[in-house]
């Protein structure tokens, strides 16, 4: 009988303590919760080389590092700068990287871009390099327009956050949006930053509410051109609508 005691005293005594021990912790004023440390941001140089040979006018090659440097920054993983080189030739663009001076700048990646227009005809290629590890992650080959440069830095973009994160970035995404600049309300869609706007409407009337259709390739928007709020459907290839 006292050996039943003394046993369940003991029960007794351990189950006051585990209740009893987060209050005293928390009563404790050098108790201290550890949280998880702040991972710094990566750092990315976008190498702009400029020689006067190059196929390309300086402006733009200036133009895609700026959308590149615009697009990593604004992703929140990475801290972009644009470094700008003058070179004697253009053989330097792609020539084999020396990583020492870029590690000692803090760097930890590096962009390289090769863009050859000639007439429209425009090939872009970009390559990513990791810097610490000393070797390529990324490269990517464009050919297109002159006017497809914006769309191609978006694009190796994407690729730059995927290496990184995974998950492809959001930069070759469009926004739908209604502008009154014509004095009517006009359906407009414009880059994901802002730049290249092209209206979809133009039909002198009032269009609201645009939507992107689950394949991306349509807007879905209400118009009163036939004066009642019918609701109406249209390519982003297709041409301006008009009256």
């Amino acid at each position: 009988m006292k050996l039943d005691m003394v046993y369940a005293m003991k029960i007794w005594l351990l189950v006051t303590l585990f209740v009893a021990m987060p209050a005293a912790l928390s009563a404790r004023s050098d108790y201290i919760e550890v949280n998880a440390p702040v991972n710094r941001q990566l750092k990315l140089a976008v190498e702009t080389i400029l020689s006067p040979d190059a196929s390309s006018p300086p402006d733009t090659v200036i133009n895609s590092a700026e959308v590149i440097a615009n697009d990593m920054n604004m992703s929140g993983v990475v801290l972009a700068e644009i470094r700008l080189q003058q070179s004697s030739s253009g053989s330097e663009l792609f020539a084999d990287v020396y990583y020492t001076p870029w590690l000692n700048a803090g760097f930890d990646m590096l962009v390289r871009s090769e863009l050859s227009l000639q007439g429209d005809r425009l090939v872009a290629e970009f390559r990513l390099f990791d810097v610490i590890n000393r070797k390529m992650i990324t490269a990517k080959r464009y050919l297109g327009v002159a006017k497809d440069l914006r769309r191609f830095s978006h694009s190796f973009a994407d690729e730059i956050l995927r290496a990184l994160t995974g998950e492809k970035g959001v930069f070759t995404t469009k926004i739908a949006y209604v502008s009154t600049q014509t004095g009517n309300k006009e359906i407009y869609v414009m880059d994901w930053d802002g730049n290249n706007p092209l209206p979809l409407t133009k039909n002198g009337s009032i269009n609201l509410n645009p939507d992107f259709s689950p394949d991306g390739r349509e807007i879905i928007f209400t118009s009163y051109k036939r004066r009642n709020p019918d609701l109406y459907r249209r390519a982003l290839s297709s041409p301006v609508e008009v009256l």
